[in-house]
């Protein structure tokens, strides 16, 4: 069976890479709903084979995150966008012994490409930008999840990018690849690659691993005002909103 599981795919690195050499093994593909590779699509070909000279990010939610959540999401599109990093700088205040705050990291890439991305749990509302520079553009994103925003050259808008509906783009993605039976973009291959990327950034800010939570409820995803969704909750505490799940309904929701 051809599997597509929600992002993170594992907690580590070695989890990670037993996934993708089981899929392997299997003659199977195994691909990760990592969507923001999916929502750039256009960035990507705004750049054509040479990557973004310079991309600054940041993805910032109103509450804290077990799991890496915050660099999961916003390590991707820097991993599409330009590649493997050669040197990761990084700093991280830690929002309590088990869940992350805010992180700053510096990123040369193998590419000679240089990014920065900034993570913030805990914050005043919800962020999630993106600016790349190269090659004469300037290429503006409002929301890497949907990929919308502008691109400049020589001073002027040439073009809006209008919202992408990135999980449908992704799916589709999964099923072609399927049907034609090659590697997904956000591949098990891949996903080794961008947890290394996920956990440079951890290792240089001296985070270690931080514990699983315990004695607390579980959570499966965000609801897009940007509350978590919980155990035993039909709807969205913060804005009162039914939630129907993307993968599991809510009675099906387990600790951690």
């Amino acid at each position: 069976m051809h599997v597509l599981v929600e992002k993170p795919p594992a907690y580590t690195v070695a989890e990670v890479e037993e996934m993708a050499a089981a899929a392997e093994k299997a003659g199977k593909h195994l691909m990760v709903a990592w969507n923001r590779t999916y929502a750039l699509q256009r960035v990507k070909e705004i750049f054509g084979d040479e990557p973004p000279e310079v991309l600054l990010a940041n993805y910032v939610r109103p509450e804290p995150a077990y799991m890496g959540l915050v660099r999961n999401h916003i390590v991707d599109p820097f991993y599409f966008l330009c590649g493997e990093p050669a040197e990761v700088t990084a700093q991280c205040d830690m929002f309590n012994a088990q869940r992350e705050g805010h992180t700053l990291a510096n990123i040369r890439f193998q590419s000679g490409a240089v990014g920065s991305l900034i993570s913030s749990f805990g914050s005043g509302g919800h962020s999630e930008q993106l600016t790349a520079y190269g090659n004469g553009y300037s290429v503006f994103i409002d929301s890497t999840s949907r990929g919308s925003g502008t691109v400049m050259r020589g001073r002027q808008v040439i073009e809006t990018l209008e919202p992408v509906d990135s999980s449908a783009v992704q799916i589709r993605h999964f099923i072609d690849c399927i049907k034609e039976d090659r590697e997904p973009l956000t591949s098990g291959r891949a996903a080794v690659r961008i947890a290394r990327f996920i956990w440079s950034i951890m290792d240089s800010a001296g985070m270690g691993i931080p514990p699983l939570p315990e004695g607390e409820p579980g959570w499966l995803m965000w609801c897009m005002c940007g509350d978590k969704v919980i155990s035993n909750v039909e709807r969205c505490p913060r804005c009162g909103q039914e939630w129907a799940g993307w993968s599991l309904p809510v009675e099906t929701i387990r600790k951690t």
